[in-house]
């Protein structure tokens, strides 16, 4: 998550971040500059760890969905020398994507040091929709 201000001659008439490509057009033809700065930035990691070996028990598939003969113990740890990648992370099950984008949102907004009623805009970057636990 991104804290990002605008600074112009002119402040925006709407400061929701769908409306930035039209402001900046509109800075645009009145011979106007937007800036943005990137002031601050947050992020969250979900608490809820599984560690690899808990997957011991999951088909594994090629992408064409053939099933991978190996045993899975040779699966994961394959896995695991080629990606590095030792445990997931989870959200807890009353969690969303909107939860974790809030926690992510106010701890870029204490990494800038700012008020959130100064605000213009947010970014926000992920690549699911909201989409809850489960």
């Amino acid at each position: 998550c991104k804290i990002a201000r605008m600074s112009s001659a002119k402040k925006p008439e709407c400061q929701f971040a769908p409306q930035l490509p039209r402001l900046q057009e509109n800075y645009k033809t009145k011979n106007m500059m937007l800036n943005t700065v990137i002031t601050g930035s947050g992020s969250y990691i979900p608490e809820v760890e599984v560690e690899n070996i808990s997957f011991v028990e999951n088909p594994f598939c090629f992408d064409d969905g053939r099933r991978i003969q190996n045993d899975n113990v040779s699966t994961i740890q394959k896995f695991q020398e080629i990606t590095g990648i030792h445990a997931r992370r989870y959200v807890k099950e009353d969690q969303s994507c909107s939860h974790i984008a809030t926690i992510s949102a106010q701890r870029a907004i204490k990494n800038a040091g700012i008020d959130p009623e100064e605000l213009d805009c947010i970014i926000v970057a992920h690549n699911f929709g909201d989409v809850a636990h489960g």
